[in-house]
């Protein structure tokens, strides 16, 4: 079917409908106008209105803001109110630097917890940068300026900075002796490091600590800067000594050192990283040397060079070891130890190691109040080892694996009706965040069975009664709050 022709005349039947549809489509838009106008007026009262509301709100703004500056204003002026009445300003300059000293305390604390250093050389600039009084009061305080801790990795980008800390430190702490922490590790030698061990040298009659350390897994300890350091000879109060002694130096080169130290008292000792060994002989050597000390800390390498030979600290009360070995454990001898912390016992051949230190190095006192064991399995040759151990008092595991038959050992008497450990009252297996108890088990009932065991023998009230565990712990619970 063909469209219609638009140029043509319609005809009369079509014009009239044509006319129809024109009359019905000019009501439509008559409608529409009508409707048009209608929104119109609503949309300009809806403008108008909203301008208004616009208005308004600006308005409620500004006013709103001008209320917040004045709040803020008011705050201000009370805080400043009550600051200026605080009690604290009225302490005395003594009562001041009593807090200081406290707060200086609590971060060395927290250091040593967590592993941090960073914060505690900046407690005294915070504490001297908060007022002018406060300031004062730290100035006058020398004891608050009594640790230098200098890296020289960050010495050496920055020299300047690092040599006005070396410079406030020493000329702050007046004449008081000084806790001096220097790591080690750096890329290469420079000038910048010759130029602070000088400055550290200059006050080495002020040195009552010294840790010579190394932190960082890239660099290797300065050979040069350590011997510089360790071969001082005027350390006439110097107390206690940390090295961390690196590859290449002979553990010999501490005898001199020590020499002009009478009141070294704690030694610490690290040749993790030592690849070519250790000989017994320097160990002997640092025993005669070091007549006096009475805390040992050694982290020995895996090699142990020469034949045993009677090494004795006579008046040592507190031994750290990681790398308990035969020829150690058949050399030392320590009368007078009180506290020891033994590190990686694992099998049967370092427990037969243990027994024998226990033989030879603390007969014939046994006075050991105190044993950790840090890393270690404990299993019965372990507890059968502490027989003659009948002074000790507390026993704490971290991080180790403790079998049913170590717990076993200590819940009965022996065929002699002796009991391992009498004296025993504190008992804690604590292990680390990253550690589960599936990783290094300890089956809380085998350590509750203990003990109660050892509660039931203590009120017995027989000559050979043990005394009852007191204080147990596993983990973060207290075994006594679960029976």
């Amino acid at each position: 079917m063909s469209a219609a022709d638009p140029n043509r005349y319609a005809g009369p039947a079509e014009a009239a409908l044509l006319r129809d549809d024109i009359a019905a489509e000019e009501g439509v838009l008559q409608t529409v106008e009508a409707r048009r106008a209608a929104v119109r007026s609503a949309l300009h009262d809806a403008e108008q209105r909203l301008r208004a509301a616009q208005e308004e709100a600006e308005s409620a703004r500004a006013i709103l803001a001008q209320i917040d500056a004045r709040e803020a204003q008011a705050q201000q002026n009370i805080l400043r109110a009550r600051g200026l009445l605080h009690p604290v300003r009225r302490l005395p300059y003594d009562v001041l630097s009593a807090v200081f000293l406290a707060w200086n305390d609590e971060v060395k604390f927290d250091n040593e917890r967590v592993g941090a250093r960073y914060a505690v050389q900046l407690v005294p600039f915070l504490a001297a940068s908060v007022c002018r009084r406060w300031r004062s009061a730290a100035l006058d305080t020398p004891m608050l300026w009594t640790t230098l801790e200098l890296p020289f990795d960050a010495a050496e980008d920055r020299p300047l900075p690092w040599a006005t800390y070396v410079e406030c430190i020493v000329t702050r702490s007046k004449s008081l002796g000084l806790a001096i922490v220097v790591d080690t590790a750096v890329p290469q030698e420079t000038p910048i490091t010759d130029t602070f061990i000088d400055a550290l040298l200059l006050v080495s009659r002020r040195w009552r600590t010294l840790e010579v350390e190394r932190t960082s897994s890239t660099s290797l300890p300065d050979s040069s800067a350590f011997r510089r350091l360790v071969s001082c000879h005027d350390v006439p109060i110097l107390e206690s000594l940390k090295l961390c002694m690196p590859e290449g130096d002979q553990p010999a080169l501490l005898v001199v050192l020590p020499q002009s130290a009478p009141r070294l008292l704690a030694l610490s000792l690290e040749f993790e990283l030592y690849d070519k060994g250790f000989e017994i002989s320097d160990l002997g050597c640092i025993a005669r040397s070091m007549p006096n000390l009475r805390k040992l800390n050694l982290s020995l390498p895996t090699r142990i060079l020469g034949d045993p030979e009677i090494i004795t600290f006579s008046r040592l009360h507190s031994l750290e070891i990681f790398g308990l070995e035969d020829t150690i454990s058949r050399s030392l001898r320590c009368p007078m130890l009180e506290e020891l912390e033994i590190s990686c016992i694992q099998g049967s051949g370092a427990a037969r190691v243990f027994a024998q230190f226990v033989e030879s190095a603390l007969s014939p006192a046994y006075r050991l109040r105190k044993l950790v064991f840090r890393a270690c399995t404990l299993r019965t040759t372990i507890a059968n080892a502490l027989e003659p151990l009948r002074n000790i008092e507390e026993i704490i595991v971290y991080s180790s694996t403790v079998r049913d038959g170590f717990f076993q050992t200590l819940s009965a008497p022996t065929a002699t009706g002796e009991w391992h450990v009498p004296r025993l009252f504190r008992f804690h297996v604590l292990k680390g965040d990253h550690i589960s108890w599936t990783d290094r088990p300890c089956d809380v009932v085998a350590l509750q069975e203990l003990v109660r065991a050892r509660e039931t023998a203590s009120r017995s009230g027989g000559s050979n009664a043990p005394s009852a565990l007191t204080d147990v712990k596993r983990g973060e619970y207290d075994i006594h709050a679960q029976q």
